[in-house]
This record gives structure tokens, sequence and C-alpha cells, in this order.
């Protein structure tokens, strides 16, 4: 129990810490054009026009099963002594993880706001690459 508390936290404490790096990074997108913003993600993976706005996207999914095992104690009597059994069950959770940001650029192709959904796991190599965008601004470059 307590290492499943420990672990949750830490997990809990490595996305916040990924989303404040993903914020900071778009932020920092906001007001650049989208020549920079590709530059720190690539290509985006959709662009669209809905009512005149331009949108673009970039979006990462993935599946993977999450191994998982549960340990169970029992007690039975044996020819008239009490013994503790311990069982181990392993099995697998699918898990999926995802990420998608959408960056919205007025008509000069300059990052006017930005739109992410997603989970750590997913969003970290987006917050990495951004990261080297906004550390630019801190280092002076």
């Amino acid at each position: 129990m307590l290492k499943t508390l420990c672990l949750t936290f830490i997990f809990i404490f490595l996305a916040s810490c990924t989303f404040t790096r993903l914020e900071k990074g778009l932020d920092s997108l906001v007001g650049k054009s989208m020549d920079h913003a590709m530059s720190l993600l690539g290509m985006p993976d959709s662009e669209m026009t809905i009512r005149g706005q331009k949108i673009y996207g970039w979006g990462h999914s993935t599946s993977f099963n999450y191994p998982t095992s549960n340990t169970s104690t029992s007690s039975a009597v044996i020819d008239g002594e009490l013994v503790q059994i311990q069982t181990t069950t392993n099995s697998s959770t699918p898990t999926n993880l995802s990420c998608s940001i959408k960056l919205y650029v007025n008509s000069n192709d300059i990052v006017t706001t930005y739109a992410y959904d997603g989970n750590s796991g997913a969003c970290e190599n987006y917050a990495q690459w951004l990261g080297q965008g906004w550390l630019d601004g801190i280092k002076g470059n």
C-alpha cells in the first residue's frame, strides 16, 4: 500500500513538471511565427480553417500493456497448524497515452493562442522540444 502511494505521488509530481514545461514552451510561441513553432515541433499533422481562423495541430498517441502484479495472503489449517499462503498474480493493464497541441494563428501566420490535451507520458516529448525554445530566451539567444 505504501509503495503504491509513493509511486502515485511520484507520478503526479512528474506529470505536473511535464505540463509546467509544456505550458511555458507554448506560452513562448505566442507572438512568434509558425516557422519558429515548426522549428521546435516539426511539421504539423493537420492544418484547418474554421470560420476564418487557421489552426495547426500536432498529435501523438500510443498504447501499451502496463505489467501489474497483485499479492494476496490467505490462511489455511494444515495438519492442525495455521499456515499463511501468499499468492502472486501477474497481469497487464492496457494503457493509452495521447497528446494533442493546437496553435491558432492570425493572417500573418503569427501564433495568437494555443490549446493542448493529453497526459504526461505522451506530452513529454513536446515539452522537451518546446523547452529548447523558451530556454533560448532565458539564455539570451
